[in-house]
């Protein structure tokens, strides 16, 4: 989405419009402000605060349960630390 604006647009906006036809400002102001590092980062580490959001949502079923035992960073670790990320949007 990130490396080719022409592409993730037309996917973006096959998925807003739910099959409909988007209207096209629309969708590209969308697709601009979803793509930003903030709201996408370059980097997807798991939220540990996305996953409490569930946790808690589970309610008296979630009360001993733990954001971080959920979680398995090792695979966006690795491709991070071996500049794989980095790489990809130099392209």
């Amino acid at each position: 989405m990130k490396t080719d604006r022409k592409t993730g647009v037309k996917v973006f906006s096959k998925h807003l419009a739910g099959g409909r036809d988007a209207d096209p400002q629309i969708t590209e102001r969308s697709y601009d402000v979803s793509i930003t590092d903030d709201r996408f980062p370059r980097n997807q580490y798991p939220s540990l605060e996305g996953i409490k959001l569930v946790i808690d949502s589970l309610g008296e079923r979630g009360k001993d349960a733990e954001s971080a035992d959920f979680v398995d960073a090792t695979f966006v670790r690795e491709l991070d630390e071996s500049g794989f990320i980095r790489d990809l949007y130099q392209r």
